[in-house]
């Protein structure tokens, strides 16, 4: 499958639009020039429109947020959309800050991403609507070190510059896991549905 994307890439040398973070845009430009396509930047909200309609689709990452960057991702999206582009978002950091999280709620409700890309806890917060740097910063850690490894001893609050109870911390992102659904089984009933509707239209 991945060398046929990879072959279609090739033969089509797509356009890509990116309004990335500034962290990552050098690595986001070079391996798409590696797969194939051609990459372009830009993300003055005067500029992106025009750029977009030129593109065959738009990658938006949201880990350098600020309000004129903002912009431009809701219009370039629009203008993407209207186009039938490929529409990609990572929503890094979303459940960090109000910002990151509202902004990320926000571009799913209004644009027809094709594909969302993230953590398990950004992926969690685009689900429910909030997140927590906490939980963030748990999806890094090997699995003695999650939430059901905690012995409750509160040795941790004595070294805790921020006083924050570690334990309690834990326990509610246990519990806020437990909330998830069942992703295999989910993805099992789709793919079920999706054999039936085929057999009713006897494809």
């Amino acid at each position: 499958m991945l060398g046929i994307c990879l072959d279609s890439v090739r033969r089509t040398v797509p356009l890509v639009h990116n309004i990335t973070n500034y962290v990552t845009v050098n690595d986001v430009a070079n391996i798409l020039l590696a797969c194939g396509g051609s990459p372009i930047m830009s993300d003055e909200p005067e500029d992106v429109e025009d750029i977009t309609s030129i593109c065959g689709g738009l990658n938006i990452n949201i880990g350098t947020l600020n309000q004129r960057s903002i912009q431009a991702m809701f219009r370039a999206g629009e203008k993407a959309a209207s186009l039938g582009h490929v529409l990609l978002l990572d929503p890094v950091g979303a459940g960090a800050s109000a910002l990151r999280t509202n902004t990320a709620v926000e571009l799913m409700e209004k644009l027809p991403f094709t594909v969302i890309r993230g953590n398990i806890s950004e992926i969690k917060t685009l689900c429910t609507g909030s997140g927590s740097t906490i939980k963030m910063q748990l999806d890094a850690v090997p699995a003695n070190k999650w939430p059901h490894a905690c012995l409750g001893c509160g040795a941790c609050a004595a070294v805790c510059p921020q006083k924050i109870v570690i334990p309690d911390e834990l326990a509610a992102f246990a519990a806020e896991l437990d909330k998830l659904p069942d992703w295999v089984e989910v993805c099992r009933q789709r793919a079920e549905a999706e054999a039936r509707e085929r057999a009713s239209r006897g494809l």
